[in-house]
């Protein structure tokens, strides 16, 4: 795997690519259904679950201590009654996960099948960029800039990976108390064939024929979807550089990119509308930058994917060169 930076991620050939719904592995869950797991129950001799955070139709999150270093951590473990082929699927795409080491990009540590499928992630404390939007409406330029290029540098690991998140937004952004931040759920992600076929990384006997995402729909959230999402044409990396812009651009004005009275209407606008120009809204902006601003997300908000930037390193990079030449280092 390769991390270089600046660099635009291999595209596997035309026709090589499936789509694949990854179990969701984030830890940030609000409903809280009845428990099928006891408290203090210890999985793999190893860790030790101590409060439930929440749960869903396909499993649980729990807090737990990793006996053997002390650690908070958080596990999901699957439902007993959660199907065979989507409990092989939840395996392998965590151990693909497991994989993936960077700092903006959450941690999975651990894996297993007994007694029921689970996953071992790092435990994250904070809130993630939704709630903060709610409660601030904008970002300071230092501040979003800060924000993007860790969701950059952590888009650019994960594309180096061979997998397409397909639902960059606010909600799947986890800024944590440190002022890390965190790429979470990856509940739609995408990956090349070849990615997921190697012998040595396919061992149980599963096969990949019957996508758990079908072909034809729309796959993401609609005010932060990329044109060639909508209308369901075969997509790459720089699908997650326009969703990556969009959160920015309400980051920097506290407005959606493509507003609308409904779906159909920010549809249109994703399809048709030209890109906005956020500099009249930007708070502390220096005037004589606002068309390098503008320019930015002309460029990065191109209906055509061949016209944006080459790479989310790339367009951190054109985003880090105006807030330093506005005289702003960027913060967390």
């Amino acid at each position: 795997m390769s991390n270089g930076p600046g660099h635009a991620p291999n595209r596997p050939p035309e026709g090589d690519e499936e789509d694949f719904a990854f179990a969701e592995l984030d830890t940030v869950v609000t409903e809280k259904p009845a428990s099928s797991t006891p408290p203090h129950m210890v999985i793999a001799d190893r860790y030790r679950l101590n409060e439930r955070l929440g749960g869903g139709a396909m499993g649980e999150v729990w807090r737990a201590r990793d006996v053997a270093t002390g650690q908070d951590v958080a596990i999901k473990i699957m439902r007993e009654s959660v199907e065979p082929e989507i409990s092989a699927r939840f395996h392998r795409e965590a151990r693909v996960l497991s994989r993936i080491r960077h700092p903006s990009v959450l941690a999975v540590w651990d894996y297993g099948t007994e007694p029921r499928p689970y996953v071992v992630m790092e435990l994250l404390e904070g809130q993630d960029l939704e709630a903060l939007l709610r409660h601030e409406e904008r970002l300071p330029l230092d501040r979003a800039t800060w924000i993007f290029s860790k969701v950059c540098e952590g888009l650019q690991s994960v594309h180096d990976a061979g997998i397409i998140h397909r639902d960059i937004k606010p909600a799947n952004i986890f800024c944590l108390h440190t002022g890390e931040v965190k790429l979470v759920d990856f509940g739609l992600a995408k990956r090349p064939h070849k990615f997921v076929t190697k012998p040595a990384e396919i061992t149980d006997g599963t096969t990949m024929e019957a996508p758990l995402t079908k072909r034809g729909n729309i796959m993401g959230t609609i005010k932060y979807i990329s044109p060639e999402q909508l209308s369901r044409a075969d997509i790459d990396y720089r699908s997650d550089l326009w969703s990556a812009a969009v959160v920015l651009f309400r980051m920097l004005t506290g407005q959606h990119a493509f507003p609308g009275n409904s779906d159909i209407d920010i549809m249109l606008s994703i399809m048709q509308g030209t890109p906005p120009v956020p500099s009249r809204d930007v708070k502390d902006f220096p005037h004589r930058l606002k068309a390098m601003l503008d320019n930015f997300f002309v460029r990065a908000l191109q209906k055509n994917p061949a016209h944006r930037f080459s790479s989310a390193s790339e367009m951190a990079g054109a985003l880090a060169t105006i807030a330093a030449q506005a005289g702003m280092k960027p913060r967390g």
